[in-house]
């Protein structure tokens, strides 16, 4: 299913769950799953982009309604703004195509036989590796702590009764602030249950491609401390791979070992 790589190999698996994982490293043996995949993954972009809409529409009707208080605009703005700047990494990451060349060559590079790869050089990569996954999974739940959060607060916060003439309305509260094309009071529970929806979709949307990211950078890093290494001990990659190669010429040596 998923290409062999340690580094990614978590944020393959999370953002593949809601399809924001690059679809052309998937199935790389069975085209079917592979196009399967890809439609997932531009029905969820979908998704999102409906709900971000959504959240927009209702920040605008917000805006030009001079009775609504500045907190519950900076409730909607709060969400809003995350979910946009999510949006356009992923648009960004489907449409660059040096985004997929950075991903094929994290992959490459650690499945590449190079001959300075031993026991040394894997232990220090494992170590980074191990931290960062760490980091991840503090990441990750942390926000299924948030997410749960938003969902439980509509329960816990006591609804506003508003009084206009002889009419009596209870408004009670919502998840997150979003358009919906019916009155959200009138018809709660399905108010409720879409904004349930759209929470734990977007929160999942927010992690995984924050994740994926992440450990992108975490490469360079992987990789410097690789050159660190083999400054370090060069003679000793230097005579491995004169050996490996049988060749005499020092600077030779010298450029295939760097």
């Amino acid at each position: 299913i998923y290409p062999k790589c340690r580094l990614i190999q978590i944020s393959m698996i999370r953002s593949s769950l809601v399809g924001t994982f690059p679809w052309q490293f998937m199935f790389q043996d069975n085209r079917t799953f592979k196009n399967m995949y890809a439609l997932f993954s531009k029905l969820m972009l979908g998704y999102f982009t409906l709900v971000v809409f959504t959240e927009q529409l209702e920040l605008l009707i917000l805006f030009t309604d001079a009775d609504v208080m500045t907190n519950t605009i900076f409730t909607n703005l709060s969400v809003t703004f995350l979910y946009t700047i999510t949006l356009a990494k992923q648009l960004i990451m489907m449409l660059n195509s040096s985004f997929r060349a950075t991903i094929k060559q994290i992959i490459e590079t650690e499945n590449s036989n190079s001959p300075i790869e031993d026991d040394e050089v894997i232990k220090i990569e494992l170590k980074i590796v191990r931290r960062s996954d760490k980091i991840v999974k503090y990441y990750g739940s942390l926000l299924v702590v948030l997410s749960m959060l938003y969902l439980v607060k509509p329960m816990l916060m006591t609804p506003i009764i508003v009084s206009i003439g002889n009419t009596t309305t209870v408004m009670r509260y919502l998840p997150i602030s979003s358009w919906l094309p019916f009155d959200k009071q009138e018809h709660y529970p399905y108010a409720y249950i879409w904004q349930v929806l759209n929470v734990l979709q977007g929160a999942t949307y927010v992690t995984s491609t924050d994740i994926l990211m992440f450990n992108l950078i975490v490469f360079p890093a992987v990789q410097l401390r690789k050159l660190q290494h083999l400054l370090k001990n060069f003679a000793h990659y230097k005579e491995k791979v004169k050996t490996l190669y049988n060749i005499a010429d020092d600077e030779q040596v010298a450029k295939i070992t760097l």
